[in-house]
């Protein structure tokens, strides 16, 4: 499955400071198992830290695939438990597959399958539900579909995406791909995305069959699923691989001839560029012209991504400053603090009651039934109590540096 056409005989390390012992070996083993980089683990590692990092990276069985764990490590078993899920989320593409095939719907994966497409090694990339993408007219059918097959829908509106369950299946069927922004760069991501199952191929591999997108949407995609994330909760380490083995798939300047001026008019270029980057320095992608020379930037981007862990599972403070940053990319970083939390919360209040989209007059009573849904779910455990003065603070920096990636600042 993997597409992988470059070697990388060095890491590139010395600009980046370590937190500590476990975080260098974490991304020494990253890079060897992605690019047979050699792997480098201090003598005083502390190998039960070790694993509680590469979980909360999501890449336990992708990192310490060929490490000998010793005795005293707790859960030791854990890459075994982790490619047996894998094995079963591979076999969810293939049902998902099936099904739509046998009911005539059109449709293409995002991201799990696809991006495990470009792995040296597949069964170890960390796999969760199952996103797929259909047309706006499909999404009935497809509803209909998939009720039939005993899925059950999640009862909880979504921006862009219908949750379906079954047993351990979680499939999240998308009208639209995450983080599409508004204005004129989000005009410019429908675009380029209007054809996007129309370009996917059928793809029959080892582990599962199912529908591909073509290079440029895939490349896409994870640039917007990415800083959706980023700007709230996180990304993680998975997130950057996966990005990484994506890039190493193309030879000398075809990610630029690909990329670039599509990127520039949706203002995810400097983005592309920082992110791979941040893969070199960090995890031994081996580097490209394109990528240029911005390690600060890069460095920090990195240092951001792991402090945060796989969508903010270290750091669980981080969503709750997202409401300062940006409503998840939709309008940019380049509101002040209070600007944005209006904005962020006025999203929310959008997807959950629409009529407020359309009768503005009603945004006050929707701000009301928000914050006492909020204070409900607090009380009954359902969510976290949040300092909202706190966040305010500390999510300064973090805004800082996101502006530094100019993300839907369109060039052209």
């Amino acid at each position: 499955m993997s597409n992988s056409t470059q070697a990388a005989p060095t890491l590139i390390l010395r600009k980046y400071k370590y937190e500590n012992n476990e975080q260098k070996a974490l991304l020494s083993l990253i890079a060897n198992s992605l690019f047979g980089v050699k792997a480098e683990i201090p003598c005083n590692t502390d190998f039960n830290r070790l694993l509680t990092e590469s979980k909360q990276q999501a890449v336990t069985a992708l990192a310490l695939k060929n490490v000998s764990m010793p005795e005293n490590v707790k859960d030791a078993n854990t890459v075994f438990k982790n490619i047996t899920v894998n094995s079963r989320v591979f076999a969810d593409h293939t049902l998902l597959n099936n099904i739509m095939t046998k009911a005539n719907i059109p449709y293409t994966v995002l991201k799990g399958a696809a991006s495990a497409y470009y792995y040296p090694d597949p069964i170890f990339r960390a796999m969760g539900d199952v996103d797929f993408l259909v047309k706006k007219e499909d999404i009935e059918k497809a509803t209909e579909v998939l009720k039939q097959n005993g899925f059950k829908p999640w009862e909880e509106e979504h921006i862009c995406h219908i949750v379906f369950r079954k047993g351990k299946i979680h499939l999240e069927m998308h009208f639209e791909p995450a983080g599409v922004p508004n204005g004129k760069a989000g005009e410019a991501v429908r675009k380029y995305i209007s054809d996007m199952i129309e370009t996917s191929e059928l793809v029959k591999t080892e582990l599962c069959t199912f529908v591909n997108p073509d290079k440029f949407h895939h490349g896409l995609i994870m640039l917007l699923h990415m800083q959706h994330h980023l700007l709230s909760e996180g990304i993680g380490l998975r997130h950057l691989c996966d990005w990484a083995v994506f890039v190493n798939s193309f030879k000398g300047n075809e990610f630029e001839t690909l990329f670039k001026e599509r990127l520039k008019n949706v203002g995810l270029w400097t983005f592309a560029k920082t992110i791979s980057l941040a893969a070199s320095i960090g995890i031994g992608l081996p580097k490209q012209e394109f990528m240029g020379g911005n390690t600060e930037l890069a460095c920090s981007t990195l240092n951001d991504i792991i402090s945060g862990g796989n969508f903010g599972s270290k750091d669980k403070d981080r969503s709750g400053e997202g409401f300062f940053i940006s409503n998840r990319g939709k309008d940019g970083v380049n509101h002040s603090r209070p600007v944005q939390f209006i904005l962020s919360v006025n999203q929310i209040v959008y997807t959950n009651w629409k009529v407020t989209k359309k009768a503005k007059i009603l945004l006050p009573i929707g701000w009301a039934f928000w914050g006492i849904r909020r204070f409900i779910r607090v009380l009954t455990g359902k969510r976290r109590h949040m300092n909202f003065k706190k966040l305010y603070n500390s999510s300064k920096s973090r805004k800082e540096l996101y502006k530094q990636l100019h993300l839907f600042e369109t060039e052209c």
